[in-house]
């Protein structure tokens, strides 16, 4: 399912302006995939510092990084560890649906395979 072409990368992070502080990032890939039907999205290195978890950073993150799949295509999709159930509950509540559980070589644990439609305006 992760077969395809890479079209287009982009990374965003989020820093406390006043120190510079690195609170998290997010890698925003379209990928030509023939296996999925053609282009669609996908986040990777979904990811906030400990200290600042629990403050909205995650959502508002990948909030910001679906903007930039808008015009580009129509789903995007992210995996996430059966194992880390409270940023699988973060993913559910932007509008993520769980649409496969599958095995990945070592990868220890079940992988959720996850997807939300991109809305055609942000």
């Amino acid at each position: 399912f992760r077969e395809g072409n890479l079209l287009c990368c982009n990374s965003y992070y989020a820093c406390l302006s006043a120190v510079g502080e690195h609170i998290g990032h997010v890698d925003c890939l379209v990928v030509d995939s023939p296996v999925l039907g053609g282009t669609v999205g996908w986040l990777f290195m979904v990811y906030v510092v400990p200290a600042h978890r629990g403050r909205g950073w995650g959502k508002a993150l990948v909030r910001q990084a679906l903007r930039t799949f808008v015009g580009s295509c129509r789903t995007v999709y992210l995996t996430v560890l059966d194992d880390n159930p409270r940023a699988k509950q973060m993913y559910i509540s932007v509008g993520f649906d769980v649409v496969n559980r599958i095995s990945l070589p070592g990868v220890d644990g079940t992988v959720n395979v996850m997807a939300i439609e991109v809305p055609e305006e942000a």
